[in-house]
């Protein structure tokens, strides 16, 4: 049987164990147990762009703004623009 474990609630995942065993197992279901307005979390790519969803499509290009010299007013000036 699985036990659940306590999680943060902006945790995406909900985190189950067996008793006994070792590690964790986590469930994302956005569909039936939706975690969005929760949700705290932002993801940087390994191209240097900002998502603040995975479920959303468009990113933050922070990478080209930054090598071009961008301040850190308009970096976050592009940022508050694209959430």
């Amino acid at each position: 049987p699985l036990v659940p474990l306590e999680t943060h609630p902006g945790d995406p995942a909900r985190v189950w164990q067996i008793p006994g065993a070792r590690g964790t197992v986590g469930f994302i279901s956005p569909i039936s147990a939706p975690f969005c307005a929760s949700c705290n979390r932002v993801r940087l790519t390994a191209d240097g762009k900002l998502r603040l969803c995975l479920l959303r499509n468009d990113e933050v290009d922070l990478r080209d703004m930054m090598r071009a010299g961008a301040t850190d007013d308009q970096l976050e000036r592009q940022l508050r623009a694209g959430i």
